[in-house]
Protein backbone atom coordinates (compact mmCIF):
# COMPACT_ATOMS: atom_id res chain seq x y z
CA UNK A 1 0.00 0.00 0.00
CA UNK A 2 1.39 3.40 -0.98
CA UNK A 3 1.83 6.39 1.32
CA UNK A 4 -1.24 8.09 -0.16
CA UNK A 5 -3.35 4.97 0.46
CA UNK A 6 -2.16 4.69 4.06
CA UNK A 7 -2.93 8.36 4.66
CA UNK A 8 -6.38 7.98 3.12
CA UNK A 9 -7.08 4.91 5.28
CA UNK A 10 -5.99 6.75 8.41
CA UNK A 11 -8.20 9.72 7.65
CA UNK A 12 -11.12 7.42 6.83
CA UNK A 13 -10.77 5.62 10.17
CA UNK A 14 -10.48 8.90 12.02
CA UNK A 15 -13.52 10.32 10.30
CA UNK A 16 -15.43 7.12 11.01
CA UNK A 17 -14.65 7.38 14.72
CA UNK A 18 -15.78 11.00 14.86
CA UNK A 19 -18.96 10.22 12.92
CA UNK A 20 -19.74 7.33 15.24
CA UNK A 21 -19.13 9.50 18.28
CA UNK A 22 -21.47 12.09 16.81
CA UNK A 23 -24.18 9.50 16.30
CA UNK A 24 -24.03 8.16 19.85
CA UNK A 25 -23.74 11.56 21.52
CA UNK A 26 -26.82 12.63 23.47
CA UNK A 27 -28.86 15.29 21.73
CA UNK A 28 -31.67 17.15 23.40
CA UNK A 29 -35.16 17.62 22.07
CA UNK A 30 -35.99 21.08 20.71
CA UNK A 31 -39.74 20.57 20.34
CA UNK A 32 -41.94 19.92 23.36
CA UNK A 33 -45.46 18.73 23.86
CA UNK A 34 -47.06 21.93 25.17
CA UNK A 35 -50.12 20.08 26.41
CA UNK A 36 -48.05 18.40 29.13
CA UNK A 37 -47.79 20.08 32.51
CA UNK A 38 -45.25 17.82 34.22
CA UNK A 39 -42.05 19.37 32.85
CA UNK A 40 -39.52 20.82 35.27
CA UNK A 41 -37.99 24.25 34.65
CA UNK A 42 -34.38 24.91 35.61
CA UNK A 43 -32.56 28.22 35.30
CA UNK A 44 -28.86 28.35 34.50
CA UNK A 45 -26.54 31.36 34.59
CA UNK A 46 -23.89 31.79 31.94
CA UNK A 47 -20.86 33.76 30.89
CA UNK A 48 -20.26 33.36 27.17
CA UNK A 49 -17.52 34.52 24.85
CA UNK A 50 -19.61 33.59 21.81
CA UNK A 51 -20.78 36.11 19.25
CA UNK A 52 -24.35 37.33 19.82
CA UNK A 53 -26.90 36.80 17.08
CA UNK A 54 -30.25 38.40 16.36
CA UNK A 55 -32.64 35.47 16.45
CA UNK A 56 -36.21 34.78 17.45
CA UNK A 57 -35.15 31.39 18.78
CA UNK A 58 -33.61 31.56 22.27
CA UNK A 59 -31.22 28.67 21.58
CA UNK A 60 -29.67 30.68 18.73
CA UNK A 61 -28.91 33.76 20.83
CA UNK A 62 -25.17 33.04 20.47
CA UNK A 63 -23.23 31.29 17.70
CA UNK A 64 -19.86 29.57 17.53
CA UNK A 65 -17.73 32.59 16.62
CA UNK A 66 -15.66 34.64 19.04
CA UNK A 67 -17.48 37.56 20.62
CA UNK A 68 -17.40 40.01 23.49
CA UNK A 69 -18.03 38.43 26.91
CA UNK A 70 -21.68 38.54 27.95
CA UNK A 71 -23.31 37.22 31.10
CA UNK A 72 -26.92 36.19 31.45
CA UNK A 73 -29.42 33.54 32.47
CA UNK A 74 -31.41 30.92 30.57
CA UNK A 75 -34.51 28.86 31.39
CA UNK A 76 -34.34 25.21 30.34
CA UNK A 77 -37.07 22.59 30.26
CA UNK A 78 -36.32 19.23 31.89
CA UNK A 79 -38.40 16.13 31.22
CA UNK A 80 -38.38 14.29 34.58
CA UNK A 81 -39.12 11.02 32.79
CA UNK A 82 -35.57 11.13 31.40
CA UNK A 83 -33.91 11.38 34.82
CA UNK A 84 -31.24 8.84 35.72
CA UNK A 85 -30.40 9.71 39.30
CA UNK A 86 -32.42 8.70 42.33
CA UNK A 87 -31.50 12.14 43.72
CA UNK A 88 -32.95 14.08 40.75
CA UNK A 89 -34.93 17.03 41.99
CA UNK A 90 -35.96 20.42 40.61
CA UNK A 91 -34.91 23.07 43.09
CA UNK A 92 -36.79 26.39 42.92
CA UNK A 93 -35.54 29.06 40.52
CA UNK A 94 -34.65 32.39 42.12
CA UNK A 95 -34.52 34.81 39.18
CA UNK A 96 -36.79 33.66 36.37
CA UNK A 97 -40.23 33.06 37.87
CA UNK A 98 -41.66 31.14 34.92
CA UNK A 99 -43.94 28.30 36.08
CA UNK A 100 -45.07 26.72 32.80
CA UNK A 101 -44.13 26.43 29.15
CA UNK A 102 -44.27 29.61 27.08
CA UNK A 103 -43.19 27.91 23.84
CA UNK A 104 -42.29 24.46 22.52
CA UNK A 105 -38.50 24.96 22.79
CA UNK A 106 -36.15 23.23 25.22
CA UNK A 107 -34.57 26.64 25.87
CA UNK A 108 -37.54 28.72 26.93
CA UNK A 109 -35.82 32.04 27.53
CA UNK A 110 -32.38 33.66 27.37
CA UNK A 111 -31.79 36.98 29.11
CA UNK A 112 -28.47 38.84 28.93
CA UNK A 113 -27.60 40.53 32.23
CA UNK A 114 -25.21 43.29 33.09
CA UNK A 115 -22.59 42.49 35.73
CA UNK A 116 -24.54 43.81 38.72
CA UNK A 117 -27.76 42.03 37.73
CA UNK A 118 -25.79 38.82 37.10
CA UNK A 119 -24.18 38.92 40.53
CA UNK A 120 -27.49 39.92 42.06
CA UNK A 121 -29.15 36.88 40.54
CA UNK A 122 -26.52 34.61 42.03
CA UNK A 123 -26.88 36.36 45.37
CA UNK A 124 -30.62 35.62 45.41
CA UNK A 125 -29.77 31.96 46.01
CA UNK A 126 -28.06 32.90 49.23
CA UNK A 127 -30.54 35.50 50.53
CA UNK A 128 -33.75 33.51 49.92
CA UNK A 129 -32.76 30.36 51.77
CA UNK A 130 -31.28 29.37 55.09
CA UNK A 131 -29.36 26.43 53.61
CA UNK A 132 -25.61 26.49 53.17
CA UNK A 133 -25.11 26.59 49.42
CA UNK A 134 -22.15 26.59 47.08
CA UNK A 135 -21.74 27.50 43.39
CA UNK A 136 -21.30 25.05 40.51
CA UNK A 137 -19.38 26.24 37.45
CA UNK A 138 -19.52 23.98 34.38
CA UNK A 139 -17.04 24.15 31.47
CA UNK A 140 -18.21 22.29 28.37
CA UNK A 141 -16.14 20.39 25.82
CA UNK A 142 -15.68 20.14 22.07
CA UNK A 143 -18.48 20.33 19.49
CA UNK A 144 -21.14 21.98 21.63
CA UNK A 145 -23.46 24.84 20.69
CA UNK A 146 -25.06 27.30 23.10
CA UNK A 147 -28.23 25.23 23.44
CA UNK A 148 -26.15 22.19 24.32
CA UNK A 149 -24.27 24.14 27.00
CA UNK A 150 -27.43 25.34 28.71
CA UNK A 151 -29.23 22.00 28.44
CA UNK A 152 -26.37 19.95 29.85
CA UNK A 153 -25.84 22.32 32.77
CA UNK A 154 -29.57 22.32 33.55
CA UNK A 155 -29.58 18.53 33.54
CA UNK A 156 -26.61 18.51 35.89
CA UNK A 157 -28.43 20.83 38.27
CA UNK A 158 -31.51 18.61 38.12
CA UNK A 159 -29.79 15.20 38.33
CA UNK A 160 -27.45 16.25 41.13
CA UNK A 161 -30.23 18.12 42.94
CA UNK A 162 -27.74 20.95 43.31
CA UNK A 163 -29.41 23.64 45.43
CA UNK A 164 -27.12 26.56 44.63
CA UNK A 165 -26.61 28.58 41.44
CA UNK A 166 -25.23 26.76 38.38
CA UNK A 167 -23.13 28.76 35.92
CA UNK A 168 -21.90 27.75 32.47
CA UNK A 169 -18.73 29.06 30.92
CA UNK A 170 -19.81 28.91 27.26
CA UNK A 171 -16.76 29.36 25.06
CA UNK A 172 -17.11 29.52 21.24
CA UNK A 173 -17.20 25.97 19.93
CA UNK A 174 -17.81 25.55 16.20
CA UNK A 175 -20.06 22.55 16.89
CA UNK A 176 -18.79 20.65 13.87
CA UNK A 177 -16.67 17.52 13.49
CA UNK A 178 -14.21 19.44 11.29
CA UNK A 179 -14.00 22.27 13.83
CA UNK A 180 -11.96 20.31 16.38
CA UNK A 181 -8.71 22.22 15.94
CA UNK A 182 -10.57 25.55 15.85
CA UNK A 183 -12.21 24.57 19.14
CA UNK A 184 -8.81 23.97 20.72
CA UNK A 185 -7.71 27.43 19.60
CA UNK A 186 -10.95 29.02 20.80
CA UNK A 187 -10.84 27.57 24.28
CA UNK A 188 -7.28 28.79 24.69
CA UNK A 189 -8.41 32.25 23.53
CA UNK A 190 -11.38 32.22 25.94
CA UNK A 191 -9.55 30.97 29.06
CA UNK A 192 -8.65 34.44 30.47
CA UNK A 193 -12.38 35.19 30.69
CA UNK A 194 -12.92 32.07 32.81
CA UNK A 195 -10.25 33.31 35.17
CA UNK A 196 -11.94 36.72 35.37
CA UNK A 197 -15.29 35.06 36.05
CA UNK A 198 -13.93 33.07 38.99
CA UNK A 199 -12.17 36.14 40.36
CA UNK A 200 -15.36 38.17 40.13
CA UNK A 201 -17.57 35.56 41.78
CA UNK A 202 -15.08 34.80 44.54
CA UNK A 203 -14.61 38.50 45.31
CA UNK A 204 -18.37 39.06 45.50
CA UNK A 205 -19.08 35.90 47.53
CA UNK A 206 -15.96 35.25 49.63
CA UNK A 207 -17.69 32.77 51.95
CA UNK A 208 -18.87 30.48 49.14
CA UNK A 209 -17.04 27.64 47.46
CA UNK A 210 -17.00 27.39 43.67
CA UNK A 211 -17.00 23.80 42.39
CA UNK A 212 -15.43 23.50 38.93
CA UNK A 213 -16.66 20.72 36.65
CA UNK A 214 -14.99 20.44 33.23
CA UNK A 215 -15.74 17.99 30.44
CA UNK A 216 -13.41 16.84 27.66
CA UNK A 217 -11.67 19.82 26.01
CA UNK A 218 -13.00 22.09 28.75
CA UNK A 219 -10.30 20.71 31.04
CA UNK A 220 -7.68 22.75 29.16
CA UNK A 221 -9.29 25.92 30.47
CA UNK A 222 -9.69 24.47 33.96
CA UNK A 223 -6.03 23.43 34.25
CA UNK A 224 -4.61 26.76 33.12
CA UNK A 225 -7.03 28.85 35.17
CA UNK A 226 -6.64 26.95 38.44
CA UNK A 227 -2.86 26.76 38.14
CA UNK A 228 -2.58 30.49 37.34
CA UNK A 229 -4.80 31.43 40.28
CA UNK A 230 -2.89 29.19 42.66
CA UNK A 231 0.61 30.16 41.59
CA UNK A 232 -0.18 33.89 41.60
CA UNK A 233 -1.70 33.61 45.10
CA UNK A 234 -4.41 35.96 43.88
CA UNK A 235 -6.71 34.92 46.75
CA UNK A 236 -4.03 34.62 49.40
CA UNK A 237 -5.13 32.12 52.06
CA UNK A 238 -8.82 32.40 51.15
CA UNK A 239 -8.87 29.82 48.34
CA UNK A 240 -12.38 29.91 46.82
CA UNK A 241 -12.46 26.71 44.76
CA UNK A 242 -14.00 23.59 46.23
CA UNK A 243 -14.15 20.40 44.17
CA UNK A 244 -12.17 20.11 40.92
CA UNK A 245 -13.91 17.54 38.73
CA UNK A 246 -12.11 16.42 35.56
CA UNK A 247 -14.50 14.50 33.32
CA UNK A 248 -13.05 12.58 30.34
CA UNK A 249 -10.19 15.08 29.82
CA UNK A 250 -8.99 15.49 26.24
CA UNK A 251 -5.43 16.22 27.31
CA UNK A 252 -2.08 14.54 26.75
CA UNK A 253 -1.83 11.80 29.37
CA UNK A 254 1.97 11.84 29.61
CA UNK A 255 2.19 15.63 29.94
CA UNK A 256 -0.40 15.50 32.71
CA UNK A 257 1.37 12.78 34.70
CA UNK A 258 4.85 14.29 34.21
CA UNK A 259 4.02 17.98 34.64
CA UNK A 260 0.43 19.07 35.31
CA UNK A 261 -0.57 16.55 37.98
CA UNK A 262 2.02 17.62 40.56
CA UNK A 263 0.90 21.24 40.23
CA UNK A 264 -2.80 20.40 40.52
CA UNK A 265 -2.17 18.08 43.47
CA UNK A 266 -0.68 21.05 45.35
CA UNK A 267 -3.85 23.12 44.94
CA UNK A 268 -5.97 23.24 48.15
CA UNK A 269 -8.92 21.55 46.44
CA UNK A 270 -9.82 17.90 46.03
CA UNK A 271 -9.09 16.80 42.44
CA UNK A 272 -11.27 14.00 41.03
CA UNK A 273 -10.28 12.54 37.66
CA UNK A 274 -12.88 10.46 35.78
CA UNK A 275 -11.67 8.09 33.05
CA UNK A 276 -13.08 5.33 30.83
CA UNK A 277 -11.83 2.61 28.50
CA UNK A 278 -14.86 3.00 26.17
CA UNK A 279 -14.47 6.64 25.19
CA UNK A 280 -14.54 6.76 21.38
CA UNK A 281 -13.92 10.53 20.93
CA UNK A 282 -10.79 10.26 23.09
CA UNK A 283 -9.64 7.32 21.00
CA UNK A 284 -10.05 9.51 17.92
CA UNK A 285 -8.21 12.37 19.58
CA UNK A 286 -5.32 10.01 20.34
CA UNK A 287 -5.10 9.27 16.61
CA UNK A 288 -4.93 12.99 15.84
CA UNK A 289 -2.13 13.66 18.34
CA UNK A 290 -0.51 10.19 18.27
CA UNK A 291 -0.52 9.91 22.07
CA UNK A 292 -3.09 8.65 24.63
CA UNK A 293 -5.49 11.13 26.19
CA UNK A 294 -5.82 11.58 29.92
CA UNK A 295 -9.45 10.41 30.08
CA UNK A 296 -8.76 7.15 28.21
CA UNK A 297 -7.98 4.25 30.56
CA UNK A 298 -7.38 1.54 27.95
CA UNK A 299 -3.70 1.41 28.91
CA UNK A 300 -4.60 1.54 32.59
CA UNK A 301 -5.98 4.33 34.77
CA UNK A 302 -3.70 7.36 35.16
CA UNK A 303 -2.85 7.59 38.86
CA UNK A 304 -0.98 10.32 40.72
CA UNK A 305 -0.62 10.99 44.46
CA UNK A 306 -3.02 13.70 45.62
CA UNK A 307 -5.52 13.08 42.81
CA UNK A 308 -8.46 10.69 43.13
CA UNK A 309 -8.82 8.66 39.91
CA UNK A 310 -12.19 7.06 39.20
CA UNK A 311 -12.46 4.56 36.34
CA UNK A 312 -16.10 4.32 35.22
CA UNK A 313 -15.53 1.49 32.72
CA UNK A 314 -17.33 -1.21 34.75
CA UNK A 315 -20.56 0.80 34.82
CA UNK A 316 -20.54 2.68 31.50
CA UNK A 317 -21.12 1.18 28.08
CA UNK A 318 -19.89 2.56 24.76
CA UNK A 319 -23.13 4.49 24.16
CA UNK A 320 -22.37 6.73 27.13
CA UNK A 321 -18.62 6.48 26.59
CA UNK A 322 -17.75 10.18 26.43
CA UNK A 323 -20.82 11.85 27.93
CA UNK A 324 -21.15 9.51 30.89
CA UNK A 325 -21.53 12.42 33.30
CA UNK A 326 -25.02 12.92 31.86
CA UNK A 327 -25.96 9.49 30.51
CA UNK A 328 -24.88 7.13 33.30
CA UNK A 329 -26.94 6.71 36.47
CA UNK A 330 -23.92 5.43 38.38
CA UNK A 331 -21.70 8.35 37.39
CA UNK A 332 -24.32 10.96 38.18
CA UNK A 333 -25.00 9.48 41.60
CA UNK A 334 -21.28 9.31 42.35
CA UNK A 335 -21.01 13.01 41.41
CA UNK A 336 -23.90 13.72 43.78
CA UNK A 337 -21.94 12.24 46.69
CA UNK A 338 -18.83 14.17 45.66
CA UNK A 339 -20.24 17.59 44.79
CA UNK A 340 -23.36 17.88 46.92
CA UNK A 341 -22.09 16.06 49.98
CA UNK A 342 -18.35 16.68 49.74
CA UNK A 343 -17.43 13.03 50.35
CA UNK A 344 -14.11 11.69 49.10
CA UNK A 345 -13.67 8.57 46.99
CA UNK A 346 -12.66 6.31 49.89
CA UNK A 347 -15.99 6.91 51.63
CA UNK A 348 -18.42 6.94 48.71
CA UNK A 349 -20.73 3.89 48.46
CA UNK A 350 -20.62 4.13 44.66
CA UNK A 351 -16.94 3.14 44.41
CA UNK A 352 -14.62 0.25 45.20
CA UNK A 353 -10.85 0.48 45.54
CA UNK A 354 -8.44 -1.20 43.15
CA UNK A 355 -4.73 -1.18 42.34
CA UNK A 356 -2.69 -0.78 39.18
CA UNK A 357 0.03 -3.29 38.29
CA UNK A 358 2.45 -0.97 40.08
CA UNK A 359 0.40 -1.05 43.27
CA UNK A 360 -1.09 2.44 42.92
CA UNK A 361 -4.55 2.85 44.40
CA UNK A 362 -7.50 4.15 42.40
CA UNK A 363 -11.29 3.63 42.41
CA UNK A 364 -13.69 1.85 40.11
CA UNK A 365 -17.32 2.86 39.70
CA UNK A 366 -19.60 0.07 40.88
CA UNK A 367 -22.29 -0.89 38.36
CA UNK A 368 -25.84 -1.22 39.62
CA UNK A 369 -26.68 -3.04 36.39
CA UNK A 370 -24.74 -4.69 33.62
CA UNK A 371 -22.88 -2.09 31.47
CA UNK A 372 -24.16 -3.93 28.38
CA UNK A 373 -27.80 -3.21 29.23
Amino acid sequence: MGMHDKSATKHYRLRSLWVLSAVITFSGCTSLNTSRTDYDLQEVFYLTTREAEESKLPEDTYNGERGNPQSGIAMVVIDPRDSFSQYAHAYPNRVLKQTGLVNSRTIQDVRPLQDEAFMGGINSYFTETNDEQDILLFIHGYRKDFEDNMTRAAHLRHELAFPGPVIVFSWPSRNTVAGYMADRENIEWATPYLKQLIQGIATRFPSKKIHLVAHSLGNLALFKTVIDLHESRYFGDNWPIGELVLLAPDYDREIFLNETASILAAVPSRVSLYVSSDDIPLMASAQVFHYPRLGDSRVGPPVFDGIETIDVSDAVNVTAGHGYYEASKETIEDLHWLINRGIGAADRPTLKSDQTENGQFYWRLVPTRSPTE
